[in-house]
C-alpha cells in the first residue's frame, strides 16, 4: 500500500463524515455517533463525530464488553508467562465461594477450563441476557451489584446449557469470573491488573481507565448514551462492572488498541496471539457466531477481520490484510431494533468498510 496525497485525505475524510449524518439521519432515537478509522499504510487517519450538542470525537463513553478484549489480553499475558493455565480447570482457579455456587447449580469448575470461559463454551449462563435482571436494572438503576450477585443469577437461570467445550453461548457472567480469576492471581483489583498489564500509560491510552476504581481523567467529558430514553449513565457502573464490562474510553483509543492486539504487540510470542484466535469447535447457538479468545470473525466488504461489539451501541474492527483499525459508537442499545435498512452496528461498519475498499481502489493503494 501507499501514502494518500492530501486532497484524497480530505475526500475520503468527507465521505465517512457524511456517512456519519446519513447514520444518524435514520434512526433520530440515536443521540450521536463518533468513529475513527486509522490505516497506517494509507498515512491516514481520520475522527468524525456528529448529533447532540458539541459533541466531539474525544467524548468518553462506557464501552461495555468490549471491555472484555482488554480483559482476554491480560489473561492470554498471564497464560504466556506460566502464571495462568489456558486449558487448566477452573475450580483451582476461583474462589471456594465460586466453586459452591458453581456446583449448587450442577456446574463442574473441574471440567470447565480457562480456554471454555474466554471462548463462550463452558456452559455457563448469561445473567445479563435475562429478562429480569433488565427489568431490575430499569425499575431500579441506581442498585449497586456484587460479582457474587451477578455469577449466582447465571447459576439461578437454569441448569448448564451444556457440558463444557460443546456449545457456544455468549456468557457476561463466564468474564465475571475471569475478572475473579485475574485478582486472585494477581492479588490485585482487576483495574490496576489491567492497567498495569496492557500499560495504558505508556501506548498513549490515555483517557481510558476503569470506571469507579479508577479516577476520570480530568476534563473529560462524556458521550450521551441510551438505553431507550433511559440515560446510561444512571445505571449504577456495578450493572456491567467486573470483567464483562468497565471500561471507559474513547474510539480514537479503542481503535488504536485494537490495531495493537490483533498486530500481537501486547504478546512476547507469535504463538500467544495464534491462541488467542482460535476459534473453538463446537455448535453455536442459535443466531450466534463463534467467538475465539479475542473477538468474533467479522468479513467487512469482502475482508476479513476481528470484530467485538459492545451492549450501549458500539463496537471496534481490525482488518490484517490492510492493516486497518476501526472503531465506533452509535449510543444507543435500542438503535436499528430493525437491521432490515442496515441501521445500527453491524450496517454502519459495513458501510464504513465499503467506503474504505472504494477508495482504495480509487487511489489505488489497496
Amino acid at each position: 500500500m501507499k501514502a494518500i496525497n492530501k486532497e484524497q485525505s480530505a475526500h475520503l475524510s468527507s465521505l465517512l463524515q457524511g456517512e456519519l449524518e446519513a447514520s444518524l439521519a435514520r434512526d433520530p432515537s440515536i443521540p450521536g455517533i463518533l468513529a475513527t478509522v486509522i490505516a497506517p499504510r494509507w498515512s491516514f487517519s481520520w475522527s468524525g463525530a456528529c448529533g447532540g450538542s458539541g459533541l466531539t470525537p474525544g467524548h468518553a463513553f462506557r464501552i461495555a464488553s468490549v471491555t472484555k478484549v482488554y480483559v482476554s489480553v491480560a489473561t492470554l499475558r498471564f497464560c504466556e508467562r506460566g502464571l495462568l493455565p489456558l486449558f487448566g480447570s477452573v475450580r483451582s482457579l476461583v474462589s471456594d465461594r465460586t466453586n459452591k455456587t458453581l456446583e449448587a447449580g450442577g456446574y463442574s469448575p473441574a471440567n470447565m477450563t480457562l480456554y471454555h470461559l474466554l471462548t463462550h463454551t463452558s456452559g455457563l449462563r448469561d445473567h445479563a441476557q435475562a429478562a429480569e435482571y433488565r427489568e431490575e436494572i430499569l425499575s431500579n438503576p441506581s442498585r449497586v451489584w456484587t460479582r457474587d450477585e451477578q455469577i449466582r443469577r447465571a447459576v439461578e437461570m437454569g441448569p448448564p446449557l451444556s457440558v463444557p467445550g460443546v456449545r457456544f453461548s455468549y456468557s457476561d457472567t463466564a468474564y465475571v469470573i475471569i475478572g475473579e480469576i485475574l485478582e486472585r492471581i494477581s492479588g490485585k483489583g482487576l483495574a490496576a491488573v489491567l492497567r498495569e498489564e496492557l500499560d495504558f500509560g505508556g501506548r498513549g491510552l490515555s483517557v481510558t481507565h476503569f470506571e469507579r476504581y479508577e479516577a476520570c481523567p480530568k476534563g473529560l467529558m462524556f458521550a450521551p448514551q441510551r438505553l431507550g430514553s433511559l440515560d446510561i449513565m444512571m445505571i449504577d457502573a456495578s450493572a456491567d462492572l467486573f470483567g464483562g464490562g468497565g471500561i471507559i474510553s474513547t474510539t480514537g483509543e479503542i481503535a488504536a488498541f485494537f490495531r495493537a492486539v490483533f498486530r500481537g504487540e501486547f504478546f512476547d510470542k507469535p504463538e500467544t496471539l495464534a491462541a488467542g484466535l482460535m476459534t473453538p469447535t463446537v455448535e453455536p447457538a442459535p443466531g450466534e457466531e463463534l467467538h475465539s479468545v479475542l473477538a468474533r470473525s467479522r468479513v467487512l466488504d469482502g475482508e476479513r477481520g476481528w470484530a467485538h461489539g459492545g451492549f450501549w451501541g458500539l463496537g471496534g474492527l481490525y482488518l490484517p490484510a490492510s492493516d486497518i483499525a476501526i472503531a465506533m459508537a452509535y449510543n444507543q442499545v435500542e438503535a436499528g431494533e430493525s437491521t432490515r435498512g442496515g441501521v445500527g452496528i453491524p450496517g454502519f461498519t459495513d458501510r464504513i468498510g465499503a467506503i474504505l475498499h472504494r477508495a482504495a481502489r480509487e487511489f489505488q493503494v489497496g
